[in-house]
């Protein structure tokens, strides 16, 4: 008897955090003599689920192998049951002699629970895996142990969508597109063999754009753009390799300048308020530690600037 074995492999869930590229100024717009915050930009979280197929964490890092020759010991010619329990870990395969049918594994300590299609002995076709502990739900294809397509993500008590996301061969190749828990865009972005390239996209609840940033092999590049809710411009900069580079230039929620600050390599050396008044060493170091700087206006600003 040819001897035939079924290898799958499956994955690990982590803890879903949302994408959100800066923190969020006062909505209300700023008196005379009101301070504003540094708006900080940084790289998105890594994609979720973020690692490959072939981790194993699900069954504690044991390859989960069932030897066909066994389950035809058991004298089921046509179609096989295969059930283990050991560890917190319950697998179960429903397959026929070509290795076709469901495997499904349940570690009841992480509250984990796994489904998979298999063909001919290889993970091909509807993944599902749900995460009771974290009340989340991932939907995908897979196809000879890979990820291939589309992948969606859901909060498992509500059903409501969380993410969904492009992969190819095993990688995220595509759009990720994740959302708020009303079921609105919250942000946008494209990855090439799982890391952002090109545009990314964060908006409000509303549907109003809060940011529009470039990415280059994951890192930020290029020119950025926070908004107000009211789609005001908010802050301009650009970034160099990841680092932010030159004039940055910060408005108030009304469309008129609030400062202006230099930077070089990330680093701000030289900041002035719109009505002329340069930012001493002490406002520079705080403002690169995310504290407040305060920049005056006079009541009229066309004189200020």
């Amino acid at each position: 008897m040819k001897q035939e074995f079924v290898s799958l492999s499956v994955i690990c869930v982590l803890i879903l955090s949302g994408c959100n590229l800066t923190s969020i100024l006062e909505s209300e717009a700023p008196s005379t003599a009101q301070q504003i915050d540094k708006v900080p930009m940084s790289e998105p979280l890594p994609s979720y689920p973020p690692v490959p197929l072939a981790v194993n964490s699900f069954t504690n890092g044991r390859s989960v192998v069932i030897d066909m020759n066994v389950l035809n010991a058991y004298d089921c010619p046509v179609s096989c049951t295969f059930k283990t329990v050991s560890d917190d870990l319950v697998m179960e395969a429903y397959l026929n002699n070509w290795g076709d049918g469901v495997y499904k594994a349940k570690n009841i300590t992480k509250q984990l629970e796994l489904s998979q299609y298999l063909k001919t002995g290889t993970a091909n076709g509807l993944l599902t895996i749900e995460d009771h502990l974290n009340d989340i739900k991932i939907v995908g294809n897979v196809i000879n142990d890979k990820y291939d397509g589309t992948f969606y993500t859901y909060k498992l008590s509500s059903g409501s969508l969380l993410s969904s996301e492009e992969y190819k061969k095993g990688n995220l190749n595509g759009e990720k597109i994740t959302y708020d828990q009303y079921g609105n865009v919250k942000t946008k972005g494209n990855y090439v063999n799982g890391t952002l390239d090109g545009k990314f996209y964060s908006y409000y609840s509303s549907g109003a754009v809060e940011e529009i940033a470039s990415f280059e092999n994951g890192r930020l590049i290029g020119a950025y753009s926070n908004y107000y809710e009211n789609g005001r411009l908010k802050q301009q900069g650009r970034y160099t390799n990841g680092l932010e580079q030159g004039t940055t230039k910060i408005y108030m929620e009304d469309g008129a300048l609030w400062a202006s600050v230099t930077y070089s390599k990330d680093k701000p050396i030289a900041g002035k308020c719109a009505n002329g008044r340069k930012w001493t060493k002490a406002e520079l170091l705080n403002w690169e530690n995310g504290l407040k700087v305060n920049c005056t206006y006079y009541i009229n600003r066309n004189e200020a600037r």
